[in-house]
């Protein structure tokens, strides 16, 4: 098995019209989306998906009814459904974007939800504060949740444990470092600003020589 090397910026350089995401691919029912922030796009509200903005290059704000933020590398934001909010970059900018797609059974309106506003105030993602010298490497920690999947970041160094892929598959993105990926039939590299998808129940095993931040989603 050959394993697709995907680059966001690659991506994104081919793209001629800001906010215009394009699907990069997916894991389960959620797709993992890229796209160019410039300008400012209108505000709106998500009434039956949740998504989680991760910038890839430059910085993004972003402005909710819960509370404004600005977005760097390394750092994302959850948005849950109902959540009023708009986006902006006064230079380009290139952002990942982890959205649910429409299902039939989340139809006719019974998970619809509108924020009041009284919620608490939405807090970004920073992956370097959530990782520790004293976080063992390869030991997922949690940042983000979507309905049945999660969102994890770890340090590799040095070789990890056999794994498996889950149900629905798993994405790989080498935040910061290089990353090698081993499989049965054979290895890919994983360079910084990288990332791939893996087929559900894919064993593999990766391996860096150098420390390398690594950001992880697939079903819980």
């Amino acid at each position: 098995m050959t394993l697709q090397i995907i680059s966001p910026s690659e991506t994104a350089s081919r793209m001629d019209r800001a906010f215009a995401p394009v699907q990069l691919g997916t894991v389960g029912d959620v797709g993992v989306l890229v796209f160019v922030a410039q300008g400012e796009i209108n505000w709106h509200r998500h009434i039956d998906e949740d998504e989680i903005f991760l910038t890839h290059e430059g910085s993004v704000k972003i402005n909710t009814q819960l509370g404004n933020t600005i977005l760097r590398v390394g750092e994302a934001l959850l948005i849950p459904k109902g959540v009023a909010h708009h986006s902006g970059a006064t230079e380009s900018a290139i952002v990942l974007l982890f959205r649910q797609q429409v299902m039939p059974e989340r139809k006719n309106g019974h998970r619809k939800h509108l924020a009041t506003g009284e919620e608490p105030p939405l807090k970004k993602i920073r992956f370097a504060d959530v990782l520790s010298d004293s976080t063992p490497d390869y030991q997922p920690m949690k940042v983000a949740a979507m309905e049945s999947h999660a969102m994890t970041v770890f340090t590799a160094r040095g070789s990890g444990i056999e794994e498996e892929s889950k149900t629905g598959g798993t994405m790989l993105y080498a935040l910061y470092g290089e990353l090698e990926i081993k499989l049965d039939s054979g290895k890919a590299l994983l360079e910084q600003g990288q990332m791939t998808f893996l087929p559900r129940q894919t064993h593999y095993r990766l391996h860096a020589e150098k420390s390398a931040i690594v950001v992880r989603f697939e079903k819980e």
